[in-house]
């Protein structure tokens, strides 16, 4: 009889069996690839749910723009020779934005490296996911073959436990640095009178416990802390918000600490200060001037992640249109550009045009980041020394 130990693996494998069946079974998986010597997994939530059937619905255009910025990176350090002859490739699956729909699609990066040499190219790492409950499950997943997950959006606090998650790395600050960076705004300007309003989800309520353990130490006070429904079809939105601006309006000395993001346009205020999280602060809605004046919300800091150059990924998109190679082998750009997807029949320009305007520039720098970790540590293996392709070791990124 095997022991617990030997029990447990048996159940895991069996678990992964299931995984596979649906796999063969569902739909086939969309997918971006290229060919090459070293791959480079990636996990981008290009839906964002899924539906009762288990199939992905709501298509990102600002998630394709950002496995887009994988893309490019990676065709970037190909064309640089700094690798020499070898050649990064890249294997874009979709989240949709859903554990169990992301712990599927990366299934075959696991299989990848549970192979016989000289088969396949190895898997040396994957970038993403964005969400940190999706990077919670998929790293422990890929940790069975000690391939590193790279996120370039997970900011919770847990995924930093290097005990329970070996295998996973990230190219943006936790949401501790966030708060803290909050606070020393506060102490600049001599603000020590605060109020917060935040979504009622595991996110910003963890980013609210943050802020008020750092606060305790600089004697900042919260006139009130206020959160909001995390989803618009909640039958308390409509009191919800009624009490938050009934808040805002009466504490005319407060300094406006704001979470969220779909109420954005709803509670600004004349006469206030506000310090909006990265949430907001760049978002494309919120940020969208034909729906506002930003000078009617009189003064506003904005905490954001470190941003890159945007110019060079801008003209890879416009160049798209005269690179029909490009998108053979990416189902989710097709689809976006012929027109399959919901909303999307529109000409070319305009697509494109789409996808330029949800360019973040956080993302840019972060997912340009995490490629050129990688193929760092290729050169160091590989040119800086001699390699053998077929046997490099995706734990090696870790160190």
């Amino acid at each position: 009889h095997p022991g617990p130990q030997g029990a447990l693996t048996c159940i895991f494998w069996f678990f992964l069996a299931i995984f596979s069946l649906q796999v063969v079974c569902s739909e086939a998986l969309q997918e971006a690839k290229s060919p090459g010597d070293i791959i480079i997994g990636g996990l981008f939530p290009i839906h964002e749910s899924v539906d009762d059937n288990g199939l992905c619905n709501r298509f990102s255009v600002a998630r394709l723009a950002q496995s887009l910025m994988m893309v490019r990176a990676i065709e970037e350090i190909n064309q640089s020779g700094e690798l020499g002859n070898i050649t990064l490739v890249y294997h874009i699956v979709d989240s949709c934005s859903d554990i169990t729909t992301a712990l599927r699609n990366t299934l075959p990066f696991i299989k990848i490296n549970d192979r016989e040499p000289q088969l396949t190219p190895p898997m040396m790492a994957v970038i993403g996911d964005y969400y940190s409950e999706i990077s919670v499950a998929v790293t422990r997943q890929l940790n069975l073959e000690k391939i590193p997950e790279i996120s370039y959006g997970s900011t919770s606090g847990l995924l930093s436990d290097k005990t329970r998650f070996p295998s996973f790395l990230r190219t943006v600050p936790e949401d501790d640095h966030h708060a803290k960076a909050v606070i020393e705004i506060l102490k600049d300007h001599n603000w020590n009178w605060v109020g917060i309003v935040a979504t009622d989800g595991e996110y910003d309520r963890y980013a609210v416990e943050r802020l008020r353990h750092h606060a305790e130490h600089h004697d900042i006070c919260f006139a009130y802390i206020k959160f909001l429904p995390e989803f618009l079809v909640d039958n308390n939105l409509k009191d919800s918000i009624n009490e938050a601006v009934k808040s805002i309006t009466e504490n005319t000395n407060s300094i406006f600490m704001f979470f969220c993001l779909f109420f954005c346009f709803v509670l600004f205020s004349k006469n206030k200060v506000w310090i909006a999280s990265d949430t907001w602060s760049q978002s494309v809605n919120c940020l969208d001037t034909t729906r506002w004046n930003l000078k009617d919300v009189e003064t506003v800091f904005g905490i954001t992640l470190k941003s890159g150059n945007t110019s060079r990924f801008e003209q890879f998109l416009r160049n798209l249109d005269k690179r029909p190679d490009l998108y053979k082998n990416n189902s989710f750009l097709s689809d976006f550009l012929n027109g399959t997807v919901s909303g999307s029949n529109t000409s070319l320009d305009t697509k494109i045009t789409q996808l330029i305007n949800m360019i973040y520039p956080y993302a840019v720098f972060s997912i340009e980041l995490a490629i050129k970790a990688i193929a760092e540590t290729v050169k160091d293996l590989c040119i800086n020394q001699e390699c053998d392709i077929a046997t490099l070791q995706p734990e090696k990124v870790r160190t």
